[in-house]
């Protein structure tokens, strides 16, 4: 453990989250501007569309039961999914 955050990295299929430190967010900032961007777009049309289609599947299902039954494991594929649509390159 380094400065308090995990040294280790997470693998899941073919997303790997790695703990960056505490001072690496001045060094990434510009990517704010473009990938981030872009990442964080791509994952919120997923997210809606998931809770759209699954208000069309279950009319009876309201959205906090929807958020409940949401795991870590469906955050990861949602997180490699929106990845790859970001990947035009």
């Amino acid at each position: 453990m380094l400065l308090g955050i995990p040294s280790d990295s997470f693998v899941h299929g073919e997303v790997e989250v790695v703990f960056l430190s505490r001072n690496a967010t001045s060094l990434i900032h510009p990517l704010d501007q473009g990938v981030i961007r872009c990442f964080k777009v791509a994952h919120l049309k997923l997210t809606f569309s998931r809770l759209i289609n699954t208000m069309d599947a279950d009319p009876v299902l309201g959205l906090t039961a929807r958020w409940k039954s949401f795991s870590n494991a469906h955050c990861i594929t949602d997180i490699k999914q929106a990845l790859g649509a970001t990947n035009h390159g």
